[in-house]
């Protein structure tokens, strides 16, 4: 018999280290207010297989997702412990990521539950569609998403890997000044991966899937000449060029 999960949802608020380390999905719309650090994962990682599109974003790139899931969540905690910073993960409205796989709208805030249960993280609430900040389930944490849910149309023309310790929304907006709107992909993971006993390779490869799914969603971003890499340089050094390494050989994959 299939477990059965149950999953409880204590809407209280509670304090939580600041600044918070916030894996939340990689969307050119979403916009966090001061006490957020990004770590942009696509769609948060949440998964559903035998729906949705299965020649875009295939069973076999799903499962990938979910053999890399345990990895990628307790890697990103331990940088967030390495900064002193609160861990947790959130969802949102109008994610491409989920609606690839046919997971409905209603369904994708409950699925990124289940994984924050399962994988004992904290969930920080369902970012909802507004032209200004909504408080989250944190006291101090706000975030919107600024697209409609009805919005399917990306605008990103950047897709910037971060390697250094995640990124602000103040260092989004300078790149949006200076590049146009980023996709955010976190790599500021992939050097704690063998500590945690994950695969490598799959590790890469997952990074590259992100890379891939925001590319078909999003026709003004490239493979080949969008992709760029963010160092904040929170990390330490060692760290942060271990990842920047790992991803300059992961470009190499496509842009030479």
């Amino acid at each position: 018999m299939a477990e059965v999960l149950q999953v409880k949802y204590n809407p209280e608020k509670r304090e939580v280290p600041f600044p918070v380390v916030l894996v939340s999905c990689r969307d050119e719309g979403l916009c966090y207010g001061p006490g957020i650090l990004v770590a942009g994962v696509g769609g948060s990682a949440v998964t559903q297989l035998e729906t949705g599109d299965q020649v875009f974003f295939p069973d076999e790139k799903r499962k990938l997702v979910e053999r890399v899931r345990p990895v990628l969540y307790n890697s990103l905690e331990r940088v967030a412990d390495d900064l002193g910073f609160g861990f947790g993960i959130a969802s949102h409205v109008g994610c491409g990521w989920a609606g690839a796989q046919g997971i409905s709208e209603e369904k994708v805030s409950y699925s990124t539950l289940v994984s924050a249960n399962r994988w004992f993280l904290d969930y920080y609430g369902h970012i909802s569609h507004s032209q200004n900040l909504v408080e989250l389930n944190c006291p101090g944490l706000a975030a919107t998403m600024t697209r409609p849910e009805s919005d399917h149309h990306h605008d990103a023309s950047r897709i910037a890997l971060t390697v250094g310790g995640f990124i602000t929304q103040n260092e989004i907006e300078k790149l949006t000044r200076k590049e146009g709107k980023p996709f955010v992909i976190s790599a500021d993971w992939i050097a704690k991966v063998a500590r945690v006993g994950g695969d490598i390779k799959e590790a890469l490869d997952f990074v590259e899937l992100e890379i891939d799914v925001a590319c078909g969603i999003c026709p003004g971003v490239s493979k080949t000449d969008s992709v760029r890499i963010f160092n904040a340089k929170r990390i330490e050094q060692l760290e942060w060029a271990r990842n920047l390494h790992l991803m300059r050989a992961l470009m190499q994959r496509f842009t030479l």
